[in-house]
């Protein structure tokens, strides 16, 4: 699949889950009484401003995906012998520093990460949407499936776990692609 096919798929597919998202809160909580997102919980939003905040969060996961696809070019690295050293090498200009990713910001090659999060992020929304809409059809279903979860103390703490595995995931599988066709490359 052509790189103009593949951005095609993934941006349709993003927009037809986010919509479908929106749609099944919609057919669970009309009035948003039981609308767990934060920008209506904390902050209040009704339907229309979900709905602007939604399609302006979705045209910056757009945008990623439009430079991953068609400006980002993977940098060159020679001597990375392992994908840890590929990354330390392509963000940080060395081997060894792998850890450095988890608590400094890249120095070297800041394009190659934001290249990663357009390649990561889209998927990762897309997988979210489609568990969101399982979650939301499910309390169309039976009610009670929404509520058992919010009583037990440890639902808060899931919810992050679930919401970046999906990221880390497509994150840690977009590099490894790169690393793996660099690696055939240079051999």
């Amino acid at each position: 699949m052509g790189r103009l096919n593949s951005f095609v798929f993934v941006t349709a597919l993003l927009l037809l889950t986010r919509f479908g998202d929106l749609y099944t809160t919609y057919l669970v909580t009309p009035d948003l009484a039981e609308e767990t997102n934060i920008l209506v919980t904390r902050l209040g939003f009704g339907w229309t401003d979900f709905i602007i905040s939604n399609i302006l969060l979705t045209g910056i996961i757009l945008s990623g995906n439009y430079y991953y696809y068609f400006q980002y070019r993977p940098a060159k690295i020679a001597g990375a012998d392992n994908i840890k050293n590929y990354l330390s090498m392509a963000y940080f200009g060395d081997k060894g520093k792998f850890s450095h990713l988890f608590y400094k910001l890249p120095t070297h090659n800041q394009y190659m990460q934001i290249g990663h999060v357009g390649y990561a992020f889209p998927r990762a929304v897309i997988a979210m949407s489609l568990l969101l809409m399982t979650n939301n059809l499910l309390n169309l279903q039976d009610g009670q499936y929404s509520s058992l979860l919010r009583t037990y103390s440890y639902a808060s703490l899931i919810k992050p776990v679930v919401y970046l595995s999906p990221f880390i995931f497509f994150l840690w599988y977009g590099v490894r692609r790169e690393y793996r066709s660099q690696a055939h490359l240079t051999v």
